[in-house]
């Protein structure tokens, strides 16, 4: 399981050095790293000065980068902005998120949902801990709340 980080910079120089300390860190590997401008996205080469916001969902959905939050993504590319986006592994997020962090990022216009404050609920730790709803909102079954077909004979 991986989990995708975002941030936007302004500037290319920022941009490459990001890349670099990402892809030369010591303890974890993140060779899962997409790149995506205006100019292009370095996983599936060169793009167009005047990109489309749908050409630019498009390449942020292929970085795998839910639809809704490439929408937001897309008009910060759009002034301008690179976007540079990794998926970490289990236990390497907080890593990743420093060395990108570190390298002066701007606004995105996206409010990541680890940026917001979580309640910690001690009556309910296991949902807590997982940000999992208690109940689910209707009678569905748990295979549908996860997205995963029931085995059947």
């Amino acid at each position: 399981m991986s989990h995708a980080i975002s941030r936007m910079y302004d500037r290319q120089v920022r941009v490459d050095a990001a890349v670099d300390e990402l892809s030369r860190n010591e303890h974890h590997r993140f060779t899962d790293l997409f790149v995506v401008s205006r100019s292009g996205n370095s996983q599936t080469g060169p793009g167009q000065a005047d990109a489309s916001s749908e050409q630019l969902v498009a390449a942020l959905m292929q970085a795998m980068i839910l639809k809704s939050h490439a929408k937001a993504y897309a008009e910060g590319i759009k002034r301008g902005g690179t976007l540079v986006t990794v998926h970490a592994s289990f236990g390497s997020s907080l890593t990743a998120t420093t060395i990108l962090d570190s390298h002066g990022p701007i606004d995105s216009g996206h409010v990541d949902a680890t940026d917001a404050m979580y309640l910690w609920d001690d009556a309910a730790p296991c949902s807590s801990l997982f940000r999992m709803p208690v109940l689910l909102p209707d009678s569905a079954t748990f295979a549908r709340f996860w997205n995963a077909r029931s085995v059947r004979r």
